[in-house]
């Protein structure tokens, strides 16, 4: 066999099937009158922005204004309209089946756009689909509108699954209840740093989601994912290296910790109170705290107690682990969660006083109340220290010297404002009072100063603790056997989901106070969530991690203008422009891409104008006219997708379907090299020494060979979009010439290497003459049988350049569009997808979904399939999951 597959590197997506890459030279992205993109099929126009306007005989290759059906309001025109004839009893998302055998007009949403369905329909777009039904089904009171909702409804049943035997899973009980999964996820390495920060007041001093701190993540379909991860030795060693690295850092740094620390038991207080709540992300048990104290109080000193503690509580699980496993709704009914600190409240309302300043050796008394022996009296205070810088000491008693008839003594913290609680056991009457006396002799010597001052002092009958009130009627109404998140793990969740982080204390105390139940109060948290700094971050680690862009830094490329700069700005350029259509809605239009975001640096690079001043500083760029924009059309999509010195055709377009649409490939099984495939290497490494072949023709040369195991993913799934072609190794766009994109050929230098060094300015024909994208209809598992009959049925998109793909994807609503970002949003925020069709190989079995999770996690899709409907906002998607039953329901 020759060896023609060893001169270059090999496709990371389907290494068994490809050879070396090529690239061209670079030119500035602006588009000339010239710079226009013939066709055998297409008359080609120039608008007034210079812009290459394409259309087609083929209706999904003309410009259309974007289409606006609403597939919701689609389902009900459906009903009233076209049911009697296409009616779908079965809910089968097949109209006309055997279990709809009264009806006629047999109709598969995935048999759309194929000659077969009917004479007159020739389209395979949904704006054809809508002429058709205009023209031929719709009665007279139906509408522009209600035709293209009728048309956006049964686009929208389309799953790749074709004939009636293709049973959709659907959701049988949208009004009822729905259930998530329950989880136990190790913190990822992200969610580890930011915890860790949450939990002290000065800036930590090293990264500590760093690869040297933690160690490599596990990925599930390549987002970061620890929901089956148990804790190695390795990774447990890093935690404690980390944790005694820390703990010497914040007990030598000022401001580190929310709390001073001056004696045992105060302090342990305090830490318990500030520290280890904020950590355990819930309240400590009493057997925790009595652990704890019992730290600080068996220690040489309250340092060495300080350091056992925060070292401890860095390693608990309780810390590293991230619980999603709730409460059975039945126990949390019977004990609702108490907030910490109320062990102590009043029946009624007490007396009230505030700002009552008490000096050294002054008193204050309790006045006009009758004690019952079943009272109590809460103290707010907050102490400076004496002279010898000692805390002053509270003697509470009866009478006008209260140490002479002692009640309760309390140390009041220096500096830390605190609730104090006396319970008072016994009957006394008004007179003489109960005295509060600044006992300084008590405290030691006659030291001077020392000043308390009481903001609050309330006294009265003694009552119960109040549990928060939960959602009563919700868990009434959920099944009992369920689990439901409790208060504190409500708000972790959200965090964790919306910010990448543990829960800060406010938002704690927010969830223990009961103001995650009302969903209006519940919102406001949520939109703070994700409107802080955290939750802008989170929202664009998402986007380099979902288009791998993020990865960037790690690609070396023969060129030395592609600095770490430039490698850095492209990847936040990613973030940049997902971070925009998240908080500005309109999702799809970051694939449409007439905009994206540039600093300094890559507009030098990319040869264009706009953008911020300096490096780091990115604007908004409007990109119309242009041939670059969008995430697809940007240098780091194009950059990522490349090796050392030429482009990857292969990985662009496998990660086009694999990131943009979430269609799975599958690898070949059978890789046995044929004659015919012998003579393909043979006639490409001909064209290499002679210099005049492209990198798609190379590619394309090699792979898509008839009956070959590579054809049966070269053939339609992924060679018929080398149109993306268009951008070079390191993100350029390739030079054009008579309007033509084009290339240096690949030729072999000294080395046997293919290198681009061959003929100049070789036209692309995949580029200039337009590809096509075929099963765009496809969402899930995508077959090379389903890509080939679309490919022998002519029912595909045509495209001319990475650009344009994006633009004709959006004209036709392909389902992928939504239902990645669905899939995506819940992935990252949950660590679990919505359908058995995205599960990757490591989920299977017990991660996996069962029959029962199926038809429930179907109605959360159905949830937020209307929120993206709706809106096309990817806030009011991820809005829509945590707000949703399932967030907090769990089975």
């Amino acid at each position: 066999m020759n060896k023609i597959v060893t001169v270059g590197l090999l496709s990371a997506a389907l290494s068994a099937c490809v050879g070396p890459v090529g690239t061209g030279s670079s030119s500035s992205d602006t588009v000339s009158s010239d710079n226009v993109q013939p066709s055998s099929s297409s008359v080609t126009t120039v608008s007034s922005s210079s812009a290459p306007v394409s259309s087609s005989s083929s209706s999904t290759a003309s410009s259309q204004p974007s289409f606006n059906g609403n597939a919701i309001a689609g389902k009900a025109t459906f009903g009233t309209n076209c049911a009697v004839c296409h009616s779908d009893t079965d809910n089968d998302g097949y109209f006309g089946g055997s279990g709809d055998s009264a009806k006629i007009g047999s109709v598969d949403p995935d048999d759309l756009g194929s000659p077969a369905m009917s004479a007159a329909y020739d389209g395979g777009s949904i704006n054809a689909l809508a002429a058709f039904i205009g023209a031929e089904m719709a009665p007279s009171n139906c509408g522009e509108q209600c035709i293209n909702d009728t048309a956006a409804y049964i686009w929208s049943l389309r799953d790749g699954k074709e004939g009636e035997s293709a049973v959709a899973v659907s959701c049988a009980n949208p009004g009822a209840i729905h259930y998530g999964k329950r989880t136990l996820h190790v913190l990822t390495s992200y969610e580890y740093g930011n915890s860790l920060q949450q939990l002290f007041g000065a800036p930590l001093p090293a990264d500590y989601s760093s690869i040297g701190k933690v160690g490599l993540d596990v990925e599930v379909a390549r987002l970061p994912n620890h929901s089956s991860t148990a804790l190695a030795e390795t990774r447990l060693n890093s935690y404690y290296d980390n944790a005694t690295e820390i703990t010497d850092w914040a007990m030598s740094t000022p401001g580190a910790l929310p709390f001073a620390c001056d004696d045992a038991v105060s302090c342990a207080t305090d830490f318990i109170t500030e520290f280890a709540y904020v950590a355990y992300r819930r309240a400590l048990t009493d057997e925790e705290q009595a652990e704890i104290t019992d730290i600080f109080t068996g220690a040489a000193d309250v340092d060495s107690g300080l350091k056992w503690a925060l070292t401890t509580v860095l390693m608990s699980p309780n810390f590293l682990y991230r619980s999603e496993l709730g409460t059975q709704v039945s126990e949390l009914l019977a004990n609702p969660v108490v907030a910490p600190g109320t062990d102590f409240d009043f029946a009624g309302t007490p007396q009230i006083e505030t700002d009552v300043e008490i000096q050294a050796y002054q008193n204050t008394h309790l006045r006009g109340y009758s004690w019952t022996g079943d009272d109590l009296i809460a103290i707010t205070a907050i102490a400076t220290a004496r002279s010898d810088g000692g805390a002053p000491v509270l003697s509470i008693g009866r009478g006008y010297n209260a140490p002479e008839n002692p009640i309760a003594v309390i140390d009041v913290r220096v500096g830390v404002e605190r609730t104090y609680y006396v319970p008072i056991t016994e009957a006394y009457s008004n007179e003489p009072p109960v005295g509060i006396f600044n006992d300084v002799t008590r405290a030691g010597g006659h030291s001077e100063g020392g000043s308390v001052t009481i903001t609050r002092l309330a006294y009265g009958k003694l009552g119960v603790a109040e549990a928060v009130e939960d959602d009563v009627e919700k868990l009434m109404a959920a099944d009992q056997s369920a689990y439901a998140l409790d208060p504190y793990e409500y708000a972790s969740a959200l965090s964790f989901a919306l910010t990448g982080s543990g829960p800060s204390k406010s938002l704690l105390d927010a969830a223990v106070a009961g103001e995650l139940v009302d969903e209006s109060d519940r919102e406001q948290h949520i939109d703070a969530l994700i409107d802080s700094d955290m939750g802008k971050a989170h929202v664009e680690r998402l986007a380099g991690k979902w288009f791998r862009t993020d990865g960037l830094m790690s690609k070396t490329r023969n060129d030395s203008e592609f600095t770490n700069d430039v490698r850095r700005s492209m990847m936040q350029e990613i973030r940049e422009i997902y971070k925009h259509v998240f908080y500005n809605g309109d999702f799809p239009s970051m694939y449409e891409g007439d905009f994206t975001f540039l600093d300094s640096t890559l507009a030098s690079f990319y040869g264009i104008t706009g953008g911020g001043s300096s490096n780091g500083d990115f604007r908004y760029v409007d990109t119309t006219g242009q041939l670059r924009g969008g995430v697809i059309a940007s240098g780091a999509y194009m950059a990522y997708n490349a090796h050392m010195d030429y482009t990857s055709p292969i990985q662009r377009s496998a990660h086009f379907r694999q990131d943009v649409l979430c269609q799975a490939i599958p690898l070949p099984v059978n890789l046995e090299d044929s004659a015919e495939r012998e003579a393909a290497a043979q006639t490409v490494q001909a064209r290499v020494e002679a210099g005049d072949i492209t990198t798609a023709d190379y590619y394309d040369i090699q792979t898509n060979i008839p009956g070959s195991s590579c054809a049966s993913c070269h053939n339609a799934i992924i060679n018929p979009l080398f149109g993306m072609d268009d951008f070079d190794n390191v993100g350029r766009l390739r030079s054009r010439v008579n309007g033509d994109t084009v290339q240096s050929g690949l030729k072999f230098n000294d080395n046997n290497i293919a290198l681009p060094e061959g003929d100049s300015n070789l036209p692309i024909s995949q580029v200039n003459q337009g590809s096509y994208l075929y099963s765009y209809n496809v969402v899930g598992t995508l077959s090379g049988a389903q890509a080939d009959a679309a490919k022998e049925s002519g029912d595909g998109l045509r495209f001319f350049g990475a650009k344009d793909l994006g633009r004709v994807i959006v004209e036709n609503d392909v389902p992928g569009i939504g239902a990645c970002l669905i899939e995506k949003s819940t992935r990252f925020a949950l660590g679990w997808t919505l359908g058995k069709e995205f599960l990757e190989e490591s989920e299977n079995g017990y991660y996996g979904i069962s029959d029962a999770q199926e038809a429930e996690l179907a109605c959360i899709q159905d949830e937020l399939e209307s929120a993206y409907a709706g809106s096309k906002s990817p806030r009011d998607v991820l809005k829509a999951l945590v707000m949703s039953d399932a967030f907090r329901f769990r089975k």
